[in-house]
C-alpha cells in the first residue's frame, strides 16, 4: 500500500478518527494501531505478515528469557545469529549463490524480501539489547508486536529505538494530539520534496545518464551525479517528513533522521546528519562492540573501517554498495587523521565554507558507486567525469552549485516557514496538504514515486 495512493490516505483517515474515538483508552488505541499495522503489511503480501509475526513471536520469546533467566550476552548472541539468517534467507542469498565456490550447487531460490524486513530485524536488536540490559522493562505481548510492526517506519524507517518508542506505546498515559500543526507542516514538506524535487531531478538528469553515461559527455555527468546528491536526500528525507508528521497525528513521536546532512563541513559531521537513526545504531551496535575508540588510534580507525563497510553490506551484496561503505570508511579515518596531525584551533566562515564544498564533492563521489547498477557503470561515469575538458559550464551545471553555495540559506527559510505555519490556526494547515497532493496526482512528472530506502 503506497503511502500516496488514494487507498492509503481512505485507510488513514479511518484509522485517525476510530484511534481518537478511542483516546480514553490508550490500550484500544495500540490494539488498532496493531491491526493496522498488519492490515499495512497484509495488503502487500499475507506471506510477509506471517513472516513479521513469527519472528516477532521468536524476539518476544528471547526478551522473556532475558529478562528472566538467561545471561544477556548469549540472548543478545542469539538474536543476532536470527537476523544475520534472515538478511542471509531473504536478502543475500541470490549474491551468496553466486559468489560462493562450493562443490556443489546451491538450490536456485526465488524469494523475495519481505516488507520492512531490514527495519524491524534493526529494531529487533534494539528491542533485545534494551532488555538485557535492563534498559526497559518486558513491554506487553501486544506492545511489543506493535513496537515491531508500527507501520509508518516500517517501510523505510527510521529505525526506532525500543527505549524511545516503547515508552510512548505505554497504556498508563493517555496520548495527547499536540503537535498537529507541525504534523501537517511535516506533511506538506514530504509530499513537495517527494513529488516534486526528488521526481522532477529524476526524470530530467538522472535515470538515462546512469543508465549509459558513456553516451554523454563528462559534464552531462556531473549533473547528473550532482542531481542524484540531491534526488535521494529530497526522497529520504521527504519520506521521514511524511511518516514524521504521520506518526505526530497519531500522538507518537519517532526518530530524527535527518539534519540537513549538506551542510557537513567533514565526513563525521555528514554522518550526524545523514539517516541518523542508521548511523547511531552502527555506531552503537557494531562500532562500539567492536571495541569503538577503547583501544589504540589505529585499532579504533580499523572499527571504523568495519562499521563502515558493514554499513554498505546493509544496502546491497553488489560490489558497488560494498565499495561505498568501505569509501566512506576511508574519509572518516582520512578526516581523522587530518585532525589529529593539523588540529584546527578555529573555525571561520572561510574554513566551514571550503569544509562543505570538499564533503559536498567526496559524498557525490561515493554516490556514484551506490546508484549506479554495477560496478562497470560506476568506473564508465568516473572515466567519463575526469576528461576535464570535456566539462561545459552550463545552466543546470551553475543551478546546481548555487544551490550548494546557498544551501544554508534556503534552509533559513524553510525554517522561517516551520514557524510561521505554527501561528495558523490548527483547523487551516489540512488545507495545503489537500492542495500539495492533488498538485502532485495531476502534475508531478513520473505518477506516483517510489522510496529509494524500501528497497534496503
Amino acid at each position: 500500500m503506497n503511502l500516496f495512493s488514494l487507498e492509503f490516505i481512505g485507510f488513514f483517515l479511518v484509522l485517525f478518527f476510530g484511534y481518537w474515538l478511542v483516546a480514553p483508552r490508550p490500550g484500544m488505541q495500540n490494539l488498532l494501531l496493531l491491526c493496522a499495522s498488519y492490515i499495512f503489511v497484509i495488503w502487500s503480501s499475507p506471506l510477509f505478515a506471517g513472516i513479521l509475526l513469527g519472528y516477532s513471536i521468536i524476539i518476544y520469546g528471547l526478551g522473556y528469557l532475558a529478562n528472566k533467566w538467561i545471561n544477556s550476552k548469549w540472548t543478545i548472541a542469539l538474536a543476532w545469529l536470527l537476523v544475520v539468517l534472515m538478511f542471509i534467507t531473504f536478502k543475500y542469498y541470490g549474491a551468496l549463490r553466486e559468489a560462493l565456490i562450493l562443490p556443489f550447487d546451491l538450490p536456485v531460490l526465488n524469494i523475495l524480501m519481505p516488507l520492512g524486513l531490514s527495519f524491524y530485524l534493526f529494531n529487533s536488536l534494539s528491542f533485545m539489547v534494551s532488555i538485557a540490559k535492563r534498559q526497559i522493562a518486558l513491554p506487553t505481548f501486544l506492545d511489543a508486536l506493535l513496537y515491531m510492526s508500527f507501520f509508518p517506519t516500517l517501510v523505510a524507517g527510521p529505525i526506532n529505538r525500543a527505549s524511545q518508542l516503547l515508552p510512548q506505546l505505554d497504556t498508563a498515559t493517555p496520548r495527547r494530539l499536540t503537535k498537529k500543526k507541525r504534523a501537517f507542516f511535516l506533511i506538506t514538506l514530504g509530499i513537495i520534496k517527494i513529488f516534486f524535487l526528488s521526481s522532477a531531478l529524476d526524470e530530467n538528469y538522472i535515470s538515462n545518464v546512469f543508465s549509459a553515461p558513456q553516451d554523454f559527455d563528462a559534464s552531462t555527468n556531473v549533473i547528473a551525479v550532482y542531481a542524484w546528491a540531491w534526488h535521494i536526500y529530497f526522497n529520504f528525507s521527504g519520506y521521514t517528513n511524511l511518516v514524521t508528521g504521520i506518526s505526530l497525528l497519531l500522538g507518537i513521536q519517532i526518530a530524527k533522521n535527518f539534519d540537513h546532512p549538506y551542510l557537513a563541513t567533514n565526513p563525521e559531521n555528514f554522518w550526524k546528519r545523514w539517516h541518523i537513526s542508521l548511523s547511531e545504531f552502527i555506531k552503537d551496535y557494531i562500532y562500539i562492540p567492536l571495541g569503538g575508540n577503547r583501544c589504540c588510534w589505529l585499532r579504533a580507525q580499523c572499527n571504523i573501517f568495519a562499521a563502515m563497510t558493514l554499513s554498505g553490506i546493509w544496502h546491497g551484496a553488489g560490489y558497488n554498495f560494498i565499495v561505498w561503505g568501505m569509501l566512506h570508511g576511508l574519509g572518516l579515518i582520512v578526516y581523522k587523521l587530518i585532525k589529529k596531525i593539523l588540529p584546527f584551533k578555529t573555525s571561520t566562515t572561510v574554513t566551514r565554507a571550503v569544509g562543505r564544498v570538499i564533503t559536498f564533492h567526496f559524498i557525490c563521489f561515493t554516490w556514484i558507486f551506490f546508484r549506479a547498477a554495477d560496478w562497470n557503470t560506476a568506473w564508465l561515469m568516473i572515466d567519463k567525469i575526469r576528461h576535464l575538458n570535456d566539462w561545459t559550464i552550463n545552466t543546470p551545471f551553475i543551478v546546481f552549485n548555487a544551490l550548494l553555495i546557498f544551501y544554508p540559506a534556503l534552509v533559513a527559510v524553510r525554517d522561517k516557514l516551520a514557524a510561521a505555519s505554527r501561528e495558523i490556526e490548527w483547523y487551516w494547515m489540512p488545507v495545503p496538504v489537500v492542495l500539495s497532493l492533488a498538485i502532485a496526482f495531476f502534475f508531478a512528472p513520473g505518477g506516483i514515486p517510489g522510496v529509494i530506502y524500501a528497497a534496503f
